[in-house]
């Protein structure tokens, strides 16, 4: 385990159900999950996905929570397509 994922577990926590407060962050968000990511991890960036009014869920086949190490280009690409659409 990394040294931040105990505060980072807590963190999804502290969302809670209700996430309509994020409804109000009208900004290009990328959200990343990996195919073989952790149900309770996919399951909170979808609800994300559907509060989040300029968001999109991208994800990466074959690849768990930690494709920054086991898949980075992939998620290199997946990031350099997000910021270049933004510039479109």
């Amino acid at each position: 385990m990394t040294p931040t994922w105990a505060r980072e577990m807590r963190a999804m926590d502290s969302f809670g159900d209700d996430l309509t407060r994020f409804a109000t962050l009208n900004i290009p968000t990328l959200l990343v999950i990996g195919e073989r990511s952790p149900r309770w991890l996919t399951d909170v960036s979808g609800r994300l996905h559907q509060a989040l009014p300029d968001a999109r869920l991208l994800e990466i086949p074959g690849e768990a929570h930690d494709a920054f190490l086991t898949g980075p280009h992939a998620l290199a690409d997946a990031i350099t397509a997000f910021a270049a659409d933004l510039t479109d």
